[in-house]
């Protein structure tokens, strides 16, 4: 929910709740009205006078809207059910609605667990821009997010697997599209829906992603080709593509980064994220090249080695690969880097003396 929506919900219950003054005091009116018999306007009728002003008691809490129209819920339809209430149910309808709203902001509880994870997450809900992809710190944050979760969506209550898909949603992590596919099989038709609605909403939001990089791509300025190119990356990368859609999408990522690169053929972190993209699309010959180039820079080494390990491997370049295994046992690790890289680096290191 962004600081708007949180900011004008408020607002909009007060100023529906205020406007229960004039209407009361017209419904008030309108039985003293009748109840009397006599009308407060000359040559007016007091059964007709009562009805104006019961009309008008019914109307005035249409201009009330506590709620955005895009948000779909009870907060953007609790006018309208007031003023029919009251325009039918004459004196009673009033009090009725006023009682009603009052009790159930006390009765009604709240969704437990998963509510409390929608509080806390860690993503803004209407934010629709996706994370790029980080270091390792990123994945464990990913990955603690979505156990509990997990636990939840292997039970029984249903309010509480809501939740949990609807913060799955706002993830939008690989692992989250993971568990909102298993949660297309799920007993409950409920979960079902609120999966199929999550797995939907997230295409729209990566949809609107591509197409606002691919606007400002057209300038051809460096920052949107860079902007356009990890677009497409963390789109692949999401597991929402699968088969022919993917690999467009890492290709329609390379060519972008390819084109940045053209404008700065110095930045080597930019040719490190080429060579990782080619090398996710088979193209091993120039990922080798790409790494390379990009281990030049000892803040990048680290995951370019890493890289290029996996190329030789891949390609099943033995000599290649057992050349660089002995090279990476000098290998300066510098401060900051991803310790995942470090891990396989060291584990990698430690088959020195390995000869194809």
């Amino acid at each position: 929910m962004s600081s708007t929506q949180r900011d004008h919900r408020p607002r909009g219950r007060l100023w529906f709740f205020l406007l229960f003054a004039p209407a009361t005091a017209l419904e008030a009116g309108a039985v003293a009205v009748a109840w009397q018999g006599t009308s407060p306007v000359p040559g007016l009728g007091p059964w007709t006078a009562a009805l104006i002003l019961h009309l008008l008691a019914a109307g005035v809490l249409l201009p009330s809207r506590p709620g955005p129209k895009s948000s779909a819920g009870k907060r953007r339809f609790y006018p309208c059910l007031a003023a029919l209430l009251t325009l039918f149910l004459p004196a009673v309808g009033l009090a009725g609605v006023f009682l009603a709203m009052i009790v159930s902001r006390s009765v009604f509880h709240r969704q437990g667990l998963a509510k409390e994870f929608v509080q806390h997450s860690i993503i803004p809900e209407d934010e629709a821009e996706m994370e790029e992809v980080g270091d390792v710190s990123t994945f464990l944050r990913e990955e603690l997010s979505t156990e509990p979760l997990l636990d939840i969506l292997n039970g029984s209550d249903i309010e509480l697997k809501r939740g949990a898909v609807n913060l799955l949603r706002r993830l939008g992590s690989a692992e989250a599209v993971r568990l909102l596919r298993k949660s297309l099989s799920d007993p409950s038709t409920e979960v079902r829906y609120f999966a199929h609605t999550a797995l939907a909403r997230l295409e729209a939001d990566f949809s609107k992603r591509l197409e606002r990089a691919e606007r400002a791509a057209r300038k051809g300025s460096f920052e949107a080709l860079c902007a356009l190119g990890r677009a497409y990356r963390d789109y692949a990368l999401s597991e929402l593509p699968e088969g022919s859609i993917r690999e467009n999408a890492v290709l329609q990522a390379r060519r972008a980064l390819e084109k940045a690169l053209a404008m700065q053929p110095d930045n080597l972190r930019l040719r490190l994220e080429t060579a990782q993209l080619s090398l996710s699309e088979g193209d091993h010959r120039a990922a080798r090249d790409y790494f390379q180039q990009a281990m030049q820079d000892p803040d990048l080494a680290p995951a370019s080695a890493l890289g290029l390990i996996r190329a030789f491997f891949e390609t099943r370049d033995w000599p290649a690969l057992a050349g660089l295994i002995k090279d990476i046992g000098g290998l300066t690790i510098p401060p900051g880097t991803d310790p995942l890289t470090v891990i396989h680096l060291k584990l990698w290191s430690s088959a020195q003396g390995w000869s194809p």
